[in-house]
């Protein structure tokens, strides 16, 4: 009983494992299966096409939100990471015309800003999954937005340039701290793979 149900489970692995690379397929190509309600259990069954689409699409669905809540999260974390040391410390209060504390903010920008900026793209590479190239510049895209709408409502940016060259070089601040962040994750990865093998090998 052990032994059939033991390649029992070795079957479904091996079907698992097979269906899973289909479902990548899938994804990477694009391929489209059209959907029949009243297939029957061998079309409908766990390997069979139907079924790999409705778990690729999941997958995908799962993949979008997560990159969506990511993006979001760097967002709201760059901001914190530049806003929180100027405004829990005096700092000029300016006028504007769309969100004032976000002047008060572009115009107080200090050196704990930006190595915090450092870290909170380190800590995105490090346990997010989306690109890095896409973490960095999102941790700060709030202050160009900002720049954007208040020029649209009339505010004085006549250096602009400049100020989105700035805006620049605090994406690549964020952008090299998730590219470090990313490659430790790496790192940690490897150590723990070899490790694990080097433990498989001894015990055999």
């Amino acid at each position: 009983m052990w032994l059939s149900s033991t390649g029992y489970e070795l079957l479904v692995r091996t079907e698992a494992n097979q269906s899973l690379e289909r479902i990548g397929e899938h994804i990477v190509y694009g391929d489209a299966v059209p959907f029949k309600p009243n297939c029957s259990a061998a079309d409908c069954g766990f390997g069979s096409p139907h079924a790999q689409l409705s778990v690729s699409r999941r997958v995908g669905e799962a993949t979008v939100r997560r990159f969506h809540i990511e993006v979001l999260l760097a967002l709201v974390t760059g901001w914190c990471a530049l806003a929180l040391p100027v405004l829990a410390a005096d700092h000029t209060y300016y006028d504007a015309a769309f969100l004032p504390v976000m002047r008060d903010v572009v115009e107080g920008i200090r050196p704990l800003s930006l190595g915090l900026l450092l870290v909170a793209g380190a800590c995105l590479g490090a346990f997010a999954e989306a690109p890095t190239w896409v973490l960095g510049p999102g941790s700060v895209a709030s202050l160009p937005a900002w720049s954007a709408i208040d020029m649209f409502m009339g505010a004085d940016h006549n250096l602009f340039p400049i100020e989105w060259t700035i805006y620049a070089f605090y994406a690549l601040t964020s952008t090299v701290g998730a590219i470090l962040g990313r490659a430790i994750r790496k790192k940690i990865s490897r150590t723990q793979e070899v490790g694990s093998r080097g433990y498989i090998s001894l015990h055999k």
